[in-house]
């Protein structure tokens, strides 16, 4: 497990987001967000919902579907998505209303 790692979903093979800290790395669930494309998340909400270029193609995060899941229900990383921290940070802070 590393947190912003981007990893597919083994059952659905969408790609989700970890951002649960590694200090947590014992758990059997992982904190997660899913990713979608652009065009499939019409009604953005700003900070909320940031794009992010993964593997050359326009992602959104989808942080109000943050979810835990069990650590088999993922699979491989395709991307990490550390660059962009400060925005994924902003997003959470945003959904719980820390920002």
């Amino acid at each position: 497990m590393a947190r912003l790692d981007v990893r597919r979903g083994r059952a659905t093979g969408k790609l989700f987001l970890e951002v649960q800290a590694d200090r947590f790395s014992y758990l059997k669930t992982r904190l997660v967000v899913p990713l979608s494309l652009e065009e499939d998340v019409p009604d953005r909400a700003g900070a909320l919902h940031p794009s992010m270029v993964v593997r050359g193609e326009a992602m959104v995060l989808v942080t109000h579907l943050a979810v835990a899941v069990p650590v088999g229900d993922l699979g491989e990383v395709v991307a990490t998505l550390a660059d962009d921290d400060y925005r994924i940070v902003t997003a959470l802070d945003t959904l719980i209303g820390t920002a």
